[in-house]
């Protein structure tokens, strides 16, 4: 009896011994396994998507419904939940590891978008972003990264479209100044409003700001002055014409209450500012084309005999001169008063920049004048500034009958205005001839450009 109480004892005492030694056990899971729960609220709380670590929780609620079981979880001598808790741990580490590696690419792919964007980007602030990139310890600071920069990135497109959009207002404002240097007009305060809108698209982005409507602003104001002044610069030339036939007219007892009309209407221009100036001077301008070539056609009246209607002249032909441009042929033929004066081979316009055809009139001629190129320095079409001797201008986009010094007589005439001396709309005369063209044609001759 004796020894079964022992073994009883035993028994109990053994029993109370195990049950310390698993209550131990099972708080010690607890700890690591919310310690391994813990571990994923903060890699999730650093940006690792929730559903990237959905797995690993589903395995610890697993482990932890495991210690239900007939034997305590301490009890299980390999493959404890212990050591499946260590497993997980490190499977959580190992996606945060692979999630910084998949963000920091895409951080970089935004920072380089915003140099494509911003191609005045500094050296400095590039360098600045790419190492915040590489010293970014989680996957919420790179995604946070590479939405900033793609912030950036749209903000300097949309600042820097609104430099570009001003580029062909620039552009057209710096060939008008080139042309206006030709007539010598002052320029200094269209070369300032070229100058701002250069220095402004050499800007980073993000000193941009609403610094394109100033310049657009300037450019606006700036091309309308100068295009009313430049505009007024030609129509001065007209209205000199027009005045000096009128003198002449009055000598032989022609009307001149209209001509001078007309030029009331242009002296009056000048007391307006540039751009009204402009704005009205085409109408002006129109007037005095149109009285100017009317006491043309009168003054020759009075002066010529009526043109004979044999003998090789052109009875069709109004009085006066008059000079047909044959461009299929290439040649040019001048009539005075319906006789032929003059039949010589000539150079037009090249394809790309074919003359003008129609009915026109000289309005404007003299001798040393210096071209410029209205195309700039790259440009197919661009030429040196050149000193052509004699010039005769019949359309008011600078078309004039000229002397080419530099085109060999031997390069006049059918094809030559597809070949290497072809001109940029005006029609190339040859040096023998000028001389006697130049001093024949007045102001309001009558010029036709036909095929």
């Amino acid at each position: 009896m004796r020894r079964f109480a022992l073994l009883v004892g035993v028994v109990a005492v053994l029993f109370a011994a195990g049950g310390v030694t698993a209550h131990a056990a099972d708080t010690g899971f607890q700890v690591k396994l919310a310690a391994a729960q813990h571990q994923l609220d903060q890699e999730q709380q650093g940006g690792v998507p929730a559903e990237a670590l959905s797995p690993l929780r589903d395995k610890l609620h697993g482990i932890e419904q495991a210690r239900f079981g007939p034997v305590p979880a301490g009890w299980l001598p390999y493959g404890s939940p212990s050591a499946q808790i260590d497993a997980v741990i490190r499977e959580a580490r190992a996606v945060w590891d692979r999630t910084i590696a998949q963000d920091r690419p895409l951080a970089a792919a935004s920072l380089q978008a915003l140099a494509q964007a911003d191609p005045n980007l500094q050296a400095a602030t590039k360098a600045s972003y790419q190492q915040r990139i590489d010293r970014a310890d989680s996957p919420a600071v790179l995604v946070q990264l590479a939405s900033e920069l793609r912030d950036k990135a749209n903000f300097a497109t949309a600042a820097r479209k609104s430099v570009s959009d001003l580029q062909p207002k620039r552009d057209a404002l710096a060939a008008a100044i080139e042309k206006a240097k030709g007539r010598g007009l002052q320029v200094d305060a269209a070369q300032k409003a070229v100058a701002d809108y250069d220095a402004l698209a050499a800007l980073p982005a993000d000193q941009i700001g609403q610094r394109p409507a100033a310049v657009g602003q300037a450019i606006d104001a700036e091309t309308a002055s100068l295009g009313g002044r430049q505009t007024l610069a030609d129509l001065q030339t007209k209205r000199d014409a027009l005045a000096a036939l009128i003198v002449k007219a009055k000598a032989k007892n022609i009307a001149v209450d209209d001509a001078q009309k007309a030029v009331a209407a242009y002296d009056a221009l000048k007391d307006l500012p540039p751009d009204q100036a402009g704005q009205q001077a085409p109408a002006v301008g129109g007037s005095i084309d149109a009285q100017s070539a009317s006491l043309q056609k009168k003054i020759k009246a009075a002066d010529t005999p009526p043109p004979p209607a044999t003998g090789g002249c052109l009875a069709d032909l109004s009085a006066g001169h008059v000079i047909i441009i044959h461009l299929a042929t290439q040649h040019l033929d001048a009539y005075d008063n319906g006789c032929l004066f003059m039949s010589i081979p000539i150079t037009s316009g090249r394809p790309a920049l074919p003359t003008d055809q129609g009915t026109f009139h000289v309005f404007y001629k003299t001798t040393n004048y210096k071209m410029i190129s209205p195309w700039p320095k790259g440009s197919p079409y661009w030429y040196p500034t050149t000193m052509v001797p004699h010039v005769m201008e019949f359309v008011s986009d600078g078309t004039f009958l000229h002397d080419a010094p530099w085109e060999p007589d031997s390069a006049y005439g059918p094809g030559s205005q597809n070949a290497g001396y072809s001109s940029h709309g005006c029609v190339h005369v040859p040096s023998y001839a000028i001389n006697k063209l130049y001093d024949w044609v007045q102001i309001g001759d009558t010029v036709i450009s036909q095929p």
